[in-house]
């Protein structure tokens, strides 16, 4: 989740402080990173909220002002999240009553 850079789960100023910590030296790591082979270096995806795929000081600076209501999230164009609405390569298949669709229905759709 684009953000959440202590992986709990949710988008508060926790992830702030743990990516500050990690920055000093004094924390682990983003749990949801990624080794890209072309820059030899990991990419910390929930961590990466201005767009630029990379996890730098600007990250922190762009949460405290999301929080302050002054920005918004971006997510890195390599790793996007796994449903944007608008998307057109996602159709969404809503419940039906019986239940969720088979894999096989959903395939057939989005072959569509």
């Amino acid at each position: 989740m684009l953000g959440d850079i202590n992986g709990d789960g949710s988008v508060l100023g926790g992830d702030v402080t743990y990516g500050v910590r990690f920055f000093k030296g004094t924390g682990e790591p983003p749990v949801d990173s990624c080794y890209l082979d072309s820059s030899s270096s990991y990419l910390y995806v929930s961590a990466d909220v201005n767009g630029n795929c990379e996890f730098r000081g600007s990250d922190i600076t762009r949460m405290v002002s999301y929080f302050k209501g002054g920005s918004e999230m971006d997510y890195c164009h390599l790793m996007p999240p796994p449903l944007r609405l608008g998307n057109p390569l996602i159709k969404v298949i809503p419940a039906s009553s019986e239940g969720r669709p088979g894999q096989s229905e959903a395939i057939k759709t989005l072959k569509k």
